[in-house]
């Protein structure tokens, strides 16, 4: 059973990347730990619980190459995908998300941006190059997104 989902996330651990075959060919797949604050009842009357809600997250194709250079521990996301359940080893039950898109926190834009523009001398072809396909994906994933 899948469920969509979403939510506003941190990034609990440094995004790890991993090789993926898919029909054959070679495709990556980035692993992300996730985790949000859950609040239950009602805030004004303060009658209320937080919970924190830890789950594994994944990414695959080109975006888990993209999220794997961006994303770092810490990172703010918003994250758009379908939430799954499945029973481990152990009879307990695990959730994974496999993410859809995602959309970072403009606080941590700007720290990317600062960081980037320390680099510009050494790395100045590559980065054009990777803001100008960062462009087409973002420009992709919000048309996905509002369709």
């Amino acid at each position: 059973m899948s469920v969509k989902f979403e939510n506003f996330c941190w990034i609990g651990k440094d995004p790890e990347i991993l090789p993926f075959p898919v029909n054959g060919k070679a495709d990556s797949l980035c692993n992300l730990y996730l985790y949000f604050e859950e609040i239950k009842g009602d805030i004004k009357s303060s009658s209320y619980s937080n919970t924190i809600v830890q789950f594994n997250a994944a990414i695959s194709g080109e975006m888990a190459e993209l999220a794997s250079r961006l994303l770092k521990k810490g990172s703010r996301i918003f994250v758009y995908g379908k939430l799954s359940n499945y029973i481990d080893k152990t009879n307990s039950i695990k959730y994974v998300l496999l993410i859809e898109s995602f959309y970072i926190d403009p606080r941590d834009v700007d720290i990317m941006l600062e960081q980037a523009a320390k680099n510009i001398d050494t790395k100045k072809s590559n980065q054009t190059t990777f803001s100008k396909q960062a462009d087409k994906r973002i420009v992709a994933n919000e048309q996905a997104y509002t369709e």
